[in-house]
C-alpha cells in the first residue's frame, strides 16, 4: 500500500468530529486546517493567501 505524509502547520477551524466505526471499533476524526502562504506576485506585490485542508485521521 503507498501512503504519503504530510505536516501541515496551521489553525484548526472548528471544533473536531470524532466518530468510532463500530465494526472496527477504530476512531475515525475529522477536521479543518487553515494554512496561510505569502510570495509575490508578478507584480512584485506581496501577496497572502489563505488554504483550507479538510483532514482526516483514522487509526492509532
Amino acid at each position: 500500500m503507498d501512503l504519503n505524509k504530510v505536516q501541515l502547520i496551521g489553525r484548526s477551524t472548528s471544533d473536531l468530529e470524532v466518530k468510532t466505526i463500530e465494526s472496527s471499533g477504530t476512531a475515525v476524526v475529522n477536521f479543518t486546517i487553515v494554512t496561510n502562504r505569502k510570495f509575490k506576485n508578478r507584480d512584485e506585490n506581496m501577496v497572502e493567501e489563505a488554504e483550507y485542508h479538510r483532514c482526516v485521521a483514522y487509526g492509532k
